[in-house]
């Protein structure tokens, strides 16, 4: 092998650590896990009024209850048919489908 080939081949294997060393969920903390990232898909709403609505602080200490917490706050508020999510400790993702019976008030229909 030349040594282009091998500083090469190490320059991958070092770039493959990289990408799955930043992958890893964060550490335990005493109280859970440091929330690091929400998505929210399959919502037409905007993703800060999502987060806000769910009570979930991107850097705060979280624990499992607290993810089942803000699925059970979103389908609460009548705003959704259908709330699923899955967390791995600092990450987070909740699936939303929009509740078609909603209608939307503005100053037309407004009573």
């Amino acid at each position: 092998m030349s040594i282009r080939a091998l500083v090469l081949f190490f320059l991958c294997g070092v770039l493959l650590h990289c990408t799955f060393a930043q992958q890893k969920p964060s550490a335990p903390t005493q109280h859970g896990y440091k929330l690091q990232q929400v998505r929210f898909v399959g919502s037409h709403y905007a993703h800060d009024a999502l987060l806000k609505a769910s009570r979930l602080n991107i850097g705060s200490d979280v624990s499992a209850q607290d993810f089942q917490t803000a699925a059970s706050t979103l389908s609460q508020s009548g705003a959704f048919s259908e709330v699923k999510y899955r967390f791995n400790g600092a990450e987070a993702e909740y699936q939303l489908i929009d509740n078609p019976n909603l209608v939307s008030c503005r100053f037309e229909n407004l009573v």
